[in-house]
């Protein structure tokens, strides 16, 4: 084999693995784009912690126990509850709180055991960023007694 076939093969050899090369280049660079705008989707069974707002559940049980007792916190409650609290004899001897479920933005449904009856009720919140916790009590409503929150009482 002379030098010029030997060259004219290799030049040869060399093309084919340009292609390839090449090929390879845009094939990886197509399978990164798509990596890249790939959706992904999760499951994940805990869903609790984004519907929940954690927060105004806790903001809902700590002002309304201190309601119940009454005594007031300021910190939880809004200064126009505290007045009206004080005009007026709101005490609530509660045994236990049996569910605590946030409603909507800004709401808790509270329902509590006391001296063995089941009572409900709807806590309004208001949101400022004045507030310690961003949240304060702002309004009590009495809820009536559904079928599926008796059953709460039972299993105490």
């Amino acid at each position: 084999m002379s030098f010029a076939d030997f060259e004219h093969q290799m030049i040869k050899e060399n093309r084919k693995l340009k292609i390839l090369f090449i090929a390879s280049f845009f094939i990886s660079i197509a399978i990164f784009a798509m990596l890249l705008t790939q959706k992904s989707y999760f499951i994940y069974k805990g869903g609790e912690v984004f519907e929940e707002r954690l927060l105004t559940t806790k903001i809902c049980e700590e002002g309304f126990l201190s309601i119940t007792k009454g005594e007031p916190n300021p910190h939880f409650v809004t200064k126009g509850i505290i007045k009206l609290l004080q005009s007026t004899d709101f005490k609530i001897p509660v045994d236990k709180i049996l569910k605590l479920q946030s409603l909507e933005h800004g709401a808790c449904k509270v329902i509590v055991l006391s001296e063995e009856k089941l009572l409900a009720f709807k806590v309004a919140l208001t949101q400022s960023y004045l507030y310690p916790f961003d949240y304060k009590l702002n309004q009590i409503d009495e809820l009536p007694i559904k079928e599926e929150d008796r059953d709460l009482s039972y299993n105490r």
